[in-house]
């Protein structure tokens, strides 16, 4: 049993549907596609990605680099965690030019930090206390908009990220 549990397996999602009898195994994949459907229409989910990677990059050039436990609460009786995992060779030189060509107007130079135009103060306001907060720098509304667009309106470089994480999980 030891040798067993020492066996590096791969990370996959795990999907779980409540039946009320047995299932074979094409009933039990119906019975997830059924369950994952339901639960894109009743929490407003966006589509199933259906895209694929550019061609040139493969999954098999991502390691994971760091896997980071940020937090910790007793939540609902039961120890939560959030965490972060860091990939390497998720994002190459390409992608990355995309993303932050996103992020600031075509003419500002990233390494002088925020452009204003894309970025504004006073996003962040949360705290523990209730009190004032500090403020934060935040994406403005119409930047975060277009950002987040679905559809055919999805920028290319937000494609390609989300088919690449789809390709490695």
């Amino acid at each position: 049993l030891d040798a067993v549990a020492q066996e590096p397996h791969p990370p996959s999602p795990v999907f779980v549907a409540v039946t009320s009898e047995p299932q074979t195994a094409e009933g039990a994949a119906d019975a997830v596609e059924r369950a994952v459907h339901a639960d894109v229409e009743a929490f407003g989910l966006r589509e199933p990605l259906r895209r694929r990677p550019s061609p040139g990059w493969a999954v098999s050039d991502v390691t994971p680099a760091l896997h980071a436990v940020l937090d910790g609460a007793a939540v609902g009786g039961r120890w939560d965690v959030s965490s972060l995992v860091a990939l390497d060779g998720l994002v190459d030189e390409k992608l990355r030019a995309g993303l932050l060509s996103l992020l600031h107007g075509p003419s500002w130079p990233p390494e002088k930090g925020a452009d204003p135009a894309y970025w504004c103060d006073g996003s962040f306001s949360d705290t523990l206390s209730g009190g004032p907060a500090s403020s934060g720098v935040g994406l403005r509304p119409a930047r975060l908009a277009a950002l987040c667009a679905e559809g055919r309106d999805t920028p290319p470089a937000v494609a390609e990220l989300e088919a690449r994480v789809g390709a490695y999980l």
